[in-house]
């Protein structure tokens, strides 16, 4: 017999009886758990008539309410303080504004004066004092600043030694590196303007006495006023002591 094609053969195949075989069974296991009781928790209830339950909501509708209502005031409130506040707050005060915007100015300024006062300023600017105006001690001069024929009606206070003590005097709050005097033991015998001169602030030392002064009278009976030898201005008749306080003798005169 000859041989089937591949084709057939692969059609052609004998019925093989396989083998039939049986799983053993697995053992089942059966684990009794214990039994737990649980305790029983009793839950509150809520059982509230019809009627409680409709005051709840009404009172809880009057709350929520009074809530809005309270708010709508407060914001009300804040916005009125704001607003008032704003428009009339305690800073302004037209009147008093005014009054001040009204008012003449009286200060001409340190560059008018140096324009008429050179030989002044210039001694001014080399001093200490460079940063004073002019007008801290002689007042106001717009008035006497305005031309030649207002310079000439309107004269300016000479100022007094008085003046030199409202910054100079020593005080026990100013600043210990400022220029301070005791003025009772710097110089008792008046005017500061005696010795300092006004705008250079520098102390000229008065002249010392060349002559004996031994079997002489009191000094004023030469250094008056109408003496032998007059005394400048503003020198007061006073005793001897004063006069040598100053004016000491060359012999004795500490350098």
């Amino acid at each position: 017999m000859s041989p089937l094609p591949a084709r057939l053969r692969r059609l052609h195949r004998p019925h093989i009886a396989r083998p039939h075989v049986r799983l053993p069974r697995l053992p089942r296991f059966h684990i009794a758990l214990p039994h737990v009781a649980l305790p029983h928790v009793a839950l509150p209830h809520f059982a509230l008539p019809r009627i409680a339950w409709r005051r709840v909501v009404i009172r809880t509708a009057k709350i929520g309410t009074l809530t809005v209502a309270l708010s709508v005031a407060l914001g009300g409130a804040a916005f009125g303080a704001v607003t008032l506040y704003s428009a009339y707050g305690p800073v302004r005060n037209e009147p008093n504004t005014q009054a001040w915007r009204d008012l003449t100015p009286r200060a001409a300024g340190a560059l008018v004066c140096t324009s008429c006062h050179a030989s002044e300023a210039t001694a001014q600017d080399a001093s200490i004092h460079a940063d004073v105006s002019c007008e801290d001690c002689h007042g106001p001069a717009a008035a006497h600043a305005g031309d030649e024929a207002a310079a000439r009606a309107t004269v300016l206070p000479v100022p007094k030694g008085g003046i030199c003590a409202s910054c100079h005097a020593a005080i026990a709050g100013r600043p210990s590196t400022f220029p301070q005097v005791d003025l009772a033991a710097h110089f008792s015998g008046g005017s500061c303007l005696r010795c300092h001169d006004p705008h250079s602030i520098v102390a000229v030392r008065p002249p010392a006495v060349t002559h004996p002064l031994a079997n002489l009278p009191e000094c004023t009976t030469c250094h008056a006023p109408g003496g032998l030898k007059k005394v400048p201005s503003g020198h007061e008749i006073v005793a001897d002591a004063v006069c040598l306080a100053c004016h000491g003798h060359a012999a004795t005169r500490q350098p």
